[in-house]
């Protein structure tokens, strides 16, 4: 497959640029993100003695549930904000039909990456590299779990060094937002994920 010498800062600049100009919706996903999650945590808390319990794990397994198919409905929405199409929070919770692929390709790929750390650790990143891109396969090809994870190995092939050192600049950005008092995340993450939403975007330009 073609390989693709996109910049690793200018991805960044990218991700800081599209962040800027799409600011309250961007933060918004999150905030809604951060919401479900904060949801989950408030009813185990909320639920902690034992006539309670089975209430807490229903409402758990549907926020849990609510939480996968928000995830898989912000990569597409992720790519709608690269792509420059219209934007909507609706659209978190419209990709659910890719609920059991997500399920199925994120077992796969996780028994992959463990494999690989215990066996040798370079190829539990080899694989971790190689497949980090197939949820935006899945919601923009429309594939099932394996062809996404066959597709991301395909859209990355050629590119794994540069993935690998882009990958290192997004955690050491991270990082740092870490150290700004926690606060920094809630800029460096988005920052970062739409910069990477962008290299995913050039690889699948010059690899779909």
């Amino acid at each position: 497959m073609a390989k693709v010498d996109f910049g690793k800062k200018k991805a960044i600049f990218q991700g800081f640029q599209i962040f800027k100009k799409h600011l309250k919706f961007i933060l918004g996903v999150y905030l809604i993100v951060i919401a479900i999650s904060l949801g989950r945590f408030s009813v185990n808390f909320a639920t902690g003695n034992n006539q309670l319990i089975e209430l807490s794990l229903i409402v758990n397994m549907i926020l849990g549930v609510l939480s996968i198919i928000v995830s898989i409905g912000a990569a597409k929405v992720f790519l709608n904000v690269i792509d420059e199409k219209a934007l909507k929070f609706s659209d978190l919770f419209k990709e659910y039909q890719y609920f059991f692929s997500f399920l199925l390709a994120s077992i796969v790929n996780g028994i992959l990456v463990v494999i690989g750390f215990i066996a040798l650790i370079v190829p539990g990143i080899f694989f971790a590299l190689r497949y980090q891109y197939f949820l935006f396969v899945m919601v923009e090809k429309k594939t099932g779990a394996m062809e996404s994870l066959y597709l991301s190995e395909k859209v990355t092939r050629g590119n794994l060094t540069n993935l690998f050192l882009f990958n290192l600049l997004v955690l050491g950005i991270n990082i740092l937002g870490l150290l700004c008092f926690v606060v920094g995340l809630f800029i460096t993450v988005p920052v970062t994920t739409l910069a990477s939403v962008w290299v995913y975007r050039q690889l699948a330009k010059s690899n779909f």
